[in-house]
């Protein structure tokens, strides 16, 4: 996702999921399946492996609004900017 945040509204920050994932046509909003595939990008573009447990608690989550599911990715691409940058030895 280009746009990581931080967000200051619902708007900008579903403005930001639907940039990286449109709606199905006929649609203003995204699906759970599209939120889905927000949230595992985040997490696959930050090495984070899951296992089937959180991935069913990620569907869960993806049953929000389109600003909710950016904002999770969003805090998940910061935290791992924020640990590169910081450096192997930052404790």
């Amino acid at each position: 996702m280009a746009d990581h945040g931080p967000y200051e509204s619902e708007r900008q920050a579903s403005a930001a999921a639907r940039a990286v994932i449109p709606p199905e046509p006929g649609w203003s909003i995204l699906g759970q399946a599209q939120h889905s595939a927000l949230l595992h990008a985040a997490l696959t573009d930050a090495g984070v492996e899951t296992s089937d447990f959180e991935d069913r608690t990620a569907w869960w989550l993806c049953c929000w609004e389109d600003y909710t599911t950016a904002i999770i990715a969003g805090w998940i691409a910061r935290a791992y900017e924020a640990g590169k940058a910081a450096g192997p030895d930052h404790d």
